[in-house]
Parts: structure tokens; sequence; C-alpha cells
């Protein structure tokens, strides 16, 4: 039996694709069987785990997905705890710190390795892209309103518009908020003078009354926030998946739902406008063909 790569899956989707990603390419960089460890209860903000819905059926064979509630005290115990018992063995990646991290890129330690981090850069699984490509897919069969705005997006010049605009989940209501919408908006007026037939999907959790003040009147605008009725996490993804280009501020979920719109449709055949860099401080998280992109309408 080959030794084991815990990995523990936090946050919410576009986090658990990102750790997914980059544990997978650690464990087959080094030989070693990859095991996921996640929480069978919803976090505090109700996240649960969804990631495996999107694997192909070769990388669910590679993959073993545990419970925490299933695995030893030890592997149960805090974090400071597993740092003293596995100095060498423990690898948890530190978003805050300037130094670039590189451990992933290296030889594994031997014995168990267990990984905690959200290695949000592309750069994590690269080896093994063309690999995840073919595997991590979303065709859900839709109903409803989502049929029909799956429809709407494939028939389309189609634009989705990733909006964030909270820090913790509670607050976004802020001018700083706010002005990051105002921003996605300049970036979308760009993109429209080069396809003026251009539909424009906006996607939110938000209810800041600025989306509706600076898009309500707009009839190319169509809004799936939450508050509309795209409130589910898989189904809402896929529909973003299907839209040609895309424009979002920072968000792992909205930053999958353009990659995976790039396994659809193509690499380099539509435009990607992404924030300057996701959350980790040592790294963008931004690909460099999405920057290129960004350059080309600025």
């Amino acid at each position: 039996m080959p030794e084991k790569i815990y990995l523990n899956l936090v946050g919410g989707l576009g986090n658990q694709l990102f750790q997914i990603a980059a544990g997978y390419a650690y464990a087959q960089r080094n030989g070693r069987q990859l095991h996921v460890l996640y929480r069978p209860q919803p976090d505090r903000y109700g996240r649960t785990l969804l990631v495996d819905q999107l694997l192909g059926d070769e990388l669910r064979q590679q993959i073993v997905f545990q419970s925490k509630s299933e695995m030893g005290l030890v592997r149960r115990a805090s974090r400071k705890i597993r740092r003293q018992i596995w100095p060498a063995n423990y690898l948890e990646e530190d978003v805050r710190s300037p130094e670039r991290e590189t451990r992933l890129d290296r030889a594994a330690p031997r014995g168990a390795v267990e990984l905690f981090g959200f290695w949000q850069d592309e750069e994590f699984f690269l080896p093994v892209i063309d690999h995840l490509r073919q595997q991590i897919r979303i065709d859900l069969p839709l109903e409803g309103r989502y049929r029909e705005m799956q429809q709407q997006i494939e028939q389309t010049e189609s634009v989705c518009l990733g909006v964030r605009l909270y820090e913790d989940n509670q607050l976004d209501q802020t001018d700083q908020a706010e002005q990051s919408f105002r921003q996605l908006i300049e970036s979308a007026d760009r993109l429209e003078a080069i396809y003026p037939q251009a539909r424009f999907f906006l996607f939110s959790s938000s209810h800041n009354r600025i989306i509706d003040e600076l898009c309500g009147g707009r009839p190319n605008y169509i809004l799936a926030r939450t508050g509309d009725g795209f409130g589910d996490t898989l189904p809402t993804l896929q529909l973003m998946s299907h839209c040609q280009h895309h424009i979002f501020n920072q968000s792992t979920y909205y930053w999958w739902a353009a990659w995976l719109s790039e396994t659809r449709h193509g690499q380099g055949r539509h435009l990607i406008l992404p924030p300057e860099r996701l959350f980790s401080a040592s790294r963008s998280g931004i690909p460099p063909r999405w920057v290129e992109s960004a350059r080309a309408l600025a």
C-alpha cells in the first residue's frame, strides 16, 4: 500500500476544488494515495462537501473521501497539536506570509503527510492539469428556471458577471464593496463596446442595493442572484460555466466558473477579466493568460 497524503477539506466549493487539485497533484508526484478528510456537518456558513460531485469516475477511484468523525483522536485533534506531533509531515499553508509556498513542489517526507491550506493557484496542479480538465466537469440535468437560464446563456454572446461584495459572508453594505462593483461594471462596459450584442448574466449572493441601482434598468442584464432564486451552488456553477466570457472579482467560486468555461469552450477563445489577485499574500492566483486577457481589454 502506498503512503497516504491526508488533505483537509475546508471552505466552499471554490476552495474545495483548489484543495483537491493541489492535493491530487502532490499525491501523484510522490506516488501516494490521496485521502480527503471532510466534516460531515455543515460549517457555520452552511457549506458542505460538494466537490466529489464534480469528479469523473477515474479521479473518484484514485481519491479516498473520509469523514473526520471516523478518524482517530489524533487526526481530529487541533491543528496546533497536529503540528507539534508531526512537525515535518504536517504541511500548513500560511496565506498571510509573503514567502512563496513551495513545499508541494518538493518530494514528500517519509510517512503519512497531512496538508492544510487553500492552495489557490493553478501552478500547484499544472503537472496534472490536462487530466483534471478531463476529470473535473459539471453536467447536471437542470429543470425549471435553471434550465431556462442555461438556454438563454447558450443562445447569446453570454458574459458571466461574478459579484462578491462581502469579506466575511455577512457584511456587504460597505463603500469598499460598492466601489468593487462599480469597477466590475466599468469592465463590463468596455467588453460591451467590443461585443454590442452581449448579454450579461449577473450572479451574486449579495443583496447590496448598488446592484439594482446600476443594473436594474439595463435590458441586456439578467440578474441571477441568490435572492432571484439561483442559490443552489452546483446548478449555478453549471450556468456560469456555460457563459462564454467572464468578469469577476475576488472569489474562488467565480474563478472556477471561468476555468470550467475554458474546458467547455476552449482556452483563448473568449475574454476572462479576473481580479488582480485572490487571497494569498505570496501568489496572485491568476493565470498569466487571464492577465493578458484583461490587459487586452484595458
